[in-house]
């Protein structure tokens, strides 16, 4: 099974007061546009956090943060086979998909960057960041490999906020 990374909260550097639970609809948007294309298209099991909890944080009030679901998301990785990155923009700005990459390295778990990426899925993400005047430059290989190989010349996120 694959374990399918993308960004949920708001960078900190791009927060725009009152909008962040917009961005979030639209990341889950993106989130499942992935997920049903590596699932129903390409054939493969992959599981995304997001899609699991996104309407479970909506409907019962649970904390939207990375902290409120950090213990299942890290024990769900470990239970996949592949960690999946997939080249879209904000993919490295977000906290909790830099955790993701830190635990991907950690348990030694086999790493997927997806340079392709059909333009009907990630369309709907990029024309939202355009509408909020967000960069919407995708990561290249190389910026992956960087965090991968020099995690210290990332900003990594707080140990608090995602405990042992």
């Amino acid at each position: 099974m694959k374990y399918l990374c993308t960004p949920y909260s708001p960078p900190s550097s791009i927060l725009f007061a009152g909008e962040q639970d917009v961005w979030r609809s639209h990341a889950y948007e993106l989130a499942l546009r992935l997920n049903l294309w590596l699932n129903h298209d390409l054939g493969r099991l992959a599981i995304s956090p997001i899609v699991h909890w996104h309407y479970s944080a909506l409907t019962f009030g649970l904390g939207k943060d990375a902290k409120t679901f950090v213990g299942w998301n890290k024990e769900c990785l470990r239970k996949c086979d592949e960690v999946v990155f997939p080249a879209i923009p904000c993919l490295l700005d977000s906290v909790g998909v830099r955790q993701e990459m830190i635990w991907a390295k950690e348990m030694e778990k086999a790493v997927i960057w997806m340079d392709y990426i059909p333009e009907s899925i990630v369309a709907p993400w990029t024309r939202f960041l355009q509408s909020h005047q967000i960069n919407t430059s995708v990561p290249s290989s190389k910026d992956f490999v960087r965090f991968r190989t020099d995690p210290e010349s990332w900003s990594i996120p707080d140990p608090k906020m995602f405990p042992a």
